[in-house]
């Protein structure tokens, strides 16, 4: 991708700053799905799918799982069909991924992949994450306006959220191989000039409300016995109707006596968390124990895992689908070298699974589709 442009300048200059087009990124570009096939997949009831139509100035959206027969009644132009999480349900499309690794794992999240006709689009529209367009097939015109410049939304559809014409600053025509980057909050719009697949490889951008809702149900799992209870502080209190002063003080004390430690978790947990179960093993924690201990074990991290943790003097967090692993300090650099190496030989390593705890940890990263072994 870095042809005219250096990582360092790009993260630099560019990243969640500007738009950026990278031209020809990917050379002599060989599309790993096909339209058909593409189209197969919004036949799955498992899978998230919609096509978009646009007549006129009327917009329609259909939802799948879509039919053969919706698809032969299609107009020759003007739709596009939307299939999310391909990566996940076409593995053989995850390597589209592979070159954008220089982001940190856990920002990651899926690979949303669009078939367009002719003069189809999804309309003018703005999105709060990164995004980066793989053009594959065809090609695609698009305008992309001033990050976080001002907008007027239009709801042509219940569920197509638009924003009226904008200004832009890049009007561009992608080819095959070439890739638009798009900061999140910038007013963009891409329309086929012909029959098209372009691959969007997202990332996460959680909300607030989403950690808030991560770290109350954090909160809500912890046992109740233990959590601090109001208290009448004198008689005062008990009178009458109205709400005493000291109900405010010991509400504010209890929303503010979660730890940094607990936010810590809850963000690593949200933004870990896949979007799918991961299969869990199928041998049973003592025979996963056992398999650690035999030398001619590889142990491997799944390439679906998400992961990244939170060190500090005194502890390390790993956060691994959804799911918080605490370890000892002192096995930092091991897990580190695991996780952004892929892999582990277990010969190379003794007092470690000698520490009842650290093989435990290790054990339920296997059991919850963390890591697998290869012999």
């Amino acid at each position: 991708m870095f042809n005219d442009i250096s990582r360092q300048e790009f993260l630099s200059h560019y990243w969640q700053r500007q738009p950026y087009v990278f031209r020809s990124a990917f050379g002599d570009f060989v599309d790993p799905i096909s339209p058909e096939e593409l189209a197969g997949l919004s036949l799955e009831s498992d899978v998230e799918s919609r096509l978009i139509q646009q007549r006129g100035s009327a917009w329609s959206v259909e939802n799948g799982p879509l039919t053969s027969e919706f698809f032969e009644s299609l107009p020759a132009s003007h739709w596009t069909l939307l299939v999310q999480s391909v990566d996940y349900w076409a593995p053989e499309t995850a390597a589209l991924m592979q070159p954008f690794n220089f982001i940190p794992n856990w920002r990651r999240d899926d690979l949303m992949i669009s078939f367009a006709t002719a003069n189809g689009g999804v309309g003018p529209h703005i999105d709060q994450y990164d995004v980066f367009l793989i053009q594959g097939l065809g090609r695609r015109h698009w305008k992309v306006g001033q990050p976080n410049a001002e907008t007027e939304s239009f709801t042509p559809h219940p569920c197509l959220k638009q924003i009226k014409p904008f200004d832009s600053i890049l009007d561009v025509c992608l080819n095959p191989g070439d890739v638009l980057y798009i900061p999140p909050n910038t007013p963009h719009d891409g329309v086929a000039l012909e029959d098209c697949l372009t691959y969007s490889v997202g990332f996460r951008a959680p909300s607030r409300q989403m950690l808030l809702e991560q770290l109350l149900l954090d909160q809500l799992a912890e046992d109740e016995s233990s959590s601090h209870r109001y208290k009448d502080h004198d008689q005062s209190t008990v009178k009458g109707q109205q709400l005493p002063s000291s109900a405010i003080e010991w509400s504010k004390q209890a929303l503010t006596g979660i730890t940094e430690q607990q936010i810590m978790n809850a963000f690593g947990k949200l933004v870990t968390r896949p979007k799918f179960p991961p299969e869990e093993a199928l041998d049973d924690i003592e025979q996963i124990k056992n398999s650690l201990l035999s030398e001619a074990t590889q142990l491997h991290v799944c390439t679906d895992c998400r992961w990244t943790f939170h060190q500090t003097e005194h502890s390390f967090s790993l956060y691994a689908n959804g799911e918080t692993y605490e370890f000892k300090p002192e096995y930092a650099t091991f897990l580190i070298n695991l996780f952004e190496n892929g892999y582990w030989n277990t010969k190379n390593v003794n007092i470690s699974l000698q520490d009842v705890e650290f093989t435990n940890r290790i054990a339920n990263l296997v059991f919850n589709g963390c890591l697998f072994f290869k012999h």
